[in-house]
């Protein structure tokens, strides 16, 4: 399937999963815009194909994701795959531990689906 002309917009696009979508999707023709916290990982992943470019951000700021969004431009496929775990036992997890990954894991995919979704109005 060609992705040519299409825009993708990856939360968490940095490294892992994200990195890995997004490869796959420059290949299939897309432009691939990805987003995170970290500069220097999106940095890295985005040197792995001209067809894919960055945008810095944090899904738990709302902000922040209507400014990824406006620096992206016009996306047909949205992926909100941003996440964070912290992997210590849950007897020892502090709360402010618990919302920061409440706050990336459901905020996160809930602002970047809503904006994503407020841009494509009038699609069906």
């Amino acid at each position: 399937m060609s992705l040519t002309g299409k825009r993708v917009l990856i939360t968490g696009g940095g490294t892992g999963a994200g990195a890995d979508l997004a490869l796959g999707f420059a290949r299939a023709g897309a432009e691939v815009v990805i987003t995170g916290r970290r500069e220097d990982a999106l940095r890295a992943t985005a040197a792995g194909h001209p067809a894919i470019r960055w945008v810095q951000g944090d899904v738990t700021d709302e902000g922040s994701v209507q400014t990824m969004f406006a620096g992206a431009g016009p996306c047909q496929i949205v992926i909100a795959n941003a996440g964070a775990a912290d992997s210590r036992v849950m007897a020892k997890t502090t709360v402010d531990q618990w919302n920061a990954m409440i706050a990336v894991n459901l905020t996160g995919t809930f602002l970047t689906l809503r904006e994503g979704l407020r841009q494509m109005d009038g699609w069906g």
